[in-house]
């Protein structure tokens, strides 16, 4: 995300734990001072263990941006106890796919190589 800032970008972080992110956001924010640029970032929630959180978090993108350049699908859990996601799916297989999977789905439309202006 800091990279993506410094190169001028507007980063849509999505974190679960809003607290963490708002860290990351004014560490990011610093780091990208250093070079003389303000960073442009945008902090939303979102809990791809609940897919009701993922449809929330797409309509709200989607309400504010025409399009997106990249999408990173860069979150998820490992080895972690037998748990399962809001939905009734299996912790890792929830997170890790279905959440990535309808994420994309949701905003897919919107990626450069679909969008009007891309």
């Amino acid at each position: 995300a800091a990279a993506l800032a410094k190169l001028g970008a507007r980063v849509v972080l999505a974190c679960r734990d809003m607290e963490h992110g708002e860290r990351v956001v004014k560490e990011i924010r610093a780091d990208v001072r250093t070079t003389g640029q303000t960073a442009s970032l945008d902090l939303r929630h979102i809990d791809l263990a609940d897919l009701s959180s993922v449809r929330e978090f797409a309509r709200g993108v989607k309400e504010r941006y025409d399009h997106i350049d990249l999408l990173i699908l860069n979150a998820g859990v490992m080895a972690c106890p037998r748990m399962e996601t809001k939905d009734g799916f299996e912790m890792q297989f929830g997170v890790n796919h279905l959440g990535h999977f309808l994420l994309t789905n949701l905003l897919i439309d919107r990626l450069g190589f679909n969008s009007k202006s891309g």
